[in-house]
């Protein structure tokens, strides 16, 4: 097992089939240079092991709740620049809505450079940034809930598949071929295909995966053999993928049963030759949570030498949030990653410091997400150009992705055509009240209609009093960009006139101010814009399009109103709650 110098995260952007991959240096974010300074950090504690006959088996019985010290949360405010942008492939595969869902390492005991991605129809791409490795390490992909019926006849219909290097000389081919499926997606009455994988681990050739769902159990594939068999009526005792530690002769993964606690088992190749349940031999609690903090997702990343990074996912609501009322667009996502080092504690006792096992804790990060939405109507494509150069603008401040969405028309084909309106825009989609309540910041752009936004926009307005009633916009930045026919048409008025719009939903109205400099004072041309935001001149027939000096005004604007959003979120994650 190589040692790993980065965490890879995989990030999707607003934008439907883009992907981004960041790294994460674990020397810089999760570990102190030396061992004696994390010993100055409360190491993990040993939580509570569950009880024997429980699902995860029963333990030593010495291990006891204790109470951990709360330390203040490192808010991580970027993620490192992507040194891999990622586009879905074209499918016809009504499922994947040019998404991507699965990535995984190559070859993740020699490499931690060559990234598999996979779309619902089984199209691969390989990111690769190491060419040099040539190291050859077969991968075993299985679908989380196998269907009744698949088979193993091609590599797109089968639910279990390996994908495995030419054996040629002459050849560096990849290829896929399909492999028998698990036995109990064709024999057990219990099954459907609705019940996931909920475990799964390697042990030596042996992949083991479990199913919670009773009459199922676990089974194993010998990759030797090609073969399946039942290893019992029980399920492993982890949540997701377990990692084998040779080190220390132990798998290591999260409990199940006790809030996605770390855990480890020394038993496990025994059980799986034995058809015994194995038995939970250690637990740690990793962190104290606040109670508004829920566990969505969990990933523990082996680095190597003892080293692991724990990946947890949050969603938080807002103390001002109320359970039942519907309050859920009120959440928000918390990343927080933590690289710990399991080593063997000392004592007189050779053979029982042997078993013993201590989990330093080195250092944890946190990430909030940035979401920033820009949201226009447009007649004649003047508003929707603004757009553009505003995404420009915030997409060059670290951290922020922005999306364009446009909101729904109201007027009918035949009075658009007869207006000579412009074609609407394919790449930009059309928003809903809900969209509206995810963003971290909105900027709005509409055309003047008689000094006040467009009727589109308004309407769109007026189909979010659900959220006014949650106050869910409340807090949130936004301002606004504009064009109008004429020099008089309502530059400002048209601004000042949307903010009553704010106001209700209390949110934070960012004007763009004079922060544009010489650029908003020039007289020698005729130029959109004011403090108010940024603005175009259509003209009374709709033919001038936004001059050099409004798209400017329009890019500053985004990168403007991008930095004021991230400042208020960075803010709010500094005040938030300290973790264990």
């Amino acid at each position: 097992m190589i040692q790993r110098r980065f965490v890879n995260m995989v990030g999707e952007s607003c934008n439907p089939g883009l992907y981004s991959l960041h790294r994460l240096d674990v020397a810089k974010h999760l570990f102190y240079p030396s061992r004696s300074q994390a010993q100055l950090v409360p190491p993990l504690v040993p939580g509570a092991t569950p009880p024997p006959g429980s699902p995860s088996g029963g333990g030593t019985g010495d291990e006891k709740p204790m109470q951990i010290t709360r330390m203040p949360l490192e808010m991580l405010r970027d993620l490192p620049p992507p040194c891999v942008k990622i586009r879905s492939p074209p499918s016809s595969d009504r499922r994947s809505c040019n998404k991507l869902p699965f990535f995984g390492l190559l070859n993740p005991r020699s490499s931690e450079d060559k990234v598999l991605c996979l779309d619902w129809a089984g199209n691969a791409l390989l990111c690769d940034a190491d060419e040099g490795n040539k190291t050859k390490e077969d991968l075993y992909v299985f679908h989380n809930a196998p269907r009744r019926g698949d088979t193993r006849s091609s590599s797109s219909s089968s639910c279990f598949c390996v994908l495995t290097r030419s054996s040629s000389a002459t050849m560096d081919d990849w290829q896929w071929e399909p492999l028998p499926s698990p036995p109990y997606v064709h024999i057990s009455p219990q099954y459907k295909s609705l019940m996931f994988i909920s475990s799964h681990t390697v042990v030596d050739r042996t992949i083991c995966v479990s199913s919670g769902t009773q009459g199922i159990g676990t089974y194993c594939f010998d990759t030797a053999k090609r073969e399946w068999r039942r290893a019992g009526g029980w399920a492993l005792p982890f949540h997701g993928r377990a990692e084998y530690v040779p080190d220390l002769d132990l798998w290591l993964g999260f409990s199940h049963c006790i809030n996605s606690y770390l855990c480890a088992t020394s038993d496990l190749k025994d059980a799986i030759m034995e058809e015994q349940q194995p038995t939970v031999e250690h637990v740690w609690q990793d962190m104290v949570r606040p109670p508004n903090w829920t566990v969505t997702s969990t990933d523990l990343v082996n680095l190597g030498s003892g080293r692991f990074c724990i990946a947890k996912e949050f969603e938080v609501m807002p103390s001002r949030a109320r359970p039942g009322r519907g309050d859920w667009h009120l959440a928000y996502e918390v990343f927080v990653f933590t690289g710990v080092e399991i080593v063997r504690s000392g004592g007189d006792d050779e053979e029982a410091a042997g078993r013993r096992l201590e989990v330093l804790k080195h250092k944890s990060v946190a990430y909030l997400p940035m979401k920033y939405d820009i949201r226009y109507y447009s007649t004649w494509g003047h508003v929707a150009t603004l757009a553009e150069e505003i995404k420009k603008g915030a997409d060059s401040v670290d951290g922020v992705e922005a999306t364009i969405w446009q909101v729904p028309e109201t007027l009918p084909e035949d009075v658009l055509g007869k207006m000579h309106a412009a074609p609407k825009r394919d790449d930009h989609r059309v928003i809903t009240a809900r969209h509206l309540a995810e963003a971290d910041g909105v900027l709005f752009g509409f055309p003047t209609r008689f000094g006040m936004m467009a009727a589109q926009m308004k309407a769109f307005i007026d189909s979010t009093g659900g959220l006014w009633q949650a106050q869910a916009l409340a807090g949130k930045p936004a301002g606004f960009f504009f064009a109008t026919g004429t020099q008089g048409g309502g530059q400002e008025t048209t601004a000042l006139t949307a903010v009553t719009q704010l106001t209700h939903h209390g949110m934070l109205f960012v004007p763009v101010g004079y922060t544009f400099g010489a650029g908003m004072f020039g007289v020698d041309e005729v130029q959109g814009g004011s403090p108010y935001g940024a603005g175009t001149f259509a003209g009374a027939d709709g033919s001038r399009m936004p001059s050099e000096g409004e798209l400017a005004l329009a890019q500053h604007q985004g990168k403007y109103f991008a930095g004021v959003a991230k400042k208020l979120k960075d803010g709010a994650a500094a005040a938030a709650p300290a973790l264990a």
